[in-house]
């Protein structure tokens, strides 16, 4: 199961569409099976966020997700090794992205609403922030 952020501001916000060629951050404006979570925000203008993943898995980073005991193991294939770090570096690239999106966001429009939930789960109850 995946992982959404939605982000919500007072005007419209510029879409960045999902390159499959070239996976990277995109910004896409609600899908009809989304429009529940219309209710988790005040402001009109809302829209899903991805990463390179094509959803919000890929924010999922951590400075300490890299093991250095795994990346110097001895019996794990170099390719696995590198495989790791450029995954690593692709969520840590997302999560730059996504913080540039929302900075940018609140400089042009004053303040944002943020909410993230699992996907089908967007009329759960929560809060926004």
């Amino acid at each position: 199961m995946c992982l959404q952020v939605f982000v919500a501001a007072d005007e419209p916000l510029p879409t960045i569409p999902f390159d499959s060629a070239a996976p990277a951050f995109n910004a896409s404006t609600l899908w009809p099976e989304a429009e529940s979570v219309r209710r988790h925000f005040s402001k009109p203008y809302i829209y899903s966020l991805g990463a390179q993943t094509g959803c919000a898995c890929g924010f999922g980073y951590s400075p300490d997700d890299l093991d250095p005991e795994f990346l110097d193991a001895p019996d794990v294939p170099e390719e696995v090794k590198e495989s790791t770090r450029a995954d690593h570096a692709a969520r840590r690239e997302a999560v730059q992205q996504l913080k540039g999106y929302l900075t940018i966001t609140v400089d042009r429009c004053g303040s944002a609403e943020v909410f993230n939930c699992w996907v089908a789960d967007e009329a759960a109850v929560s809060t926004a922030c």
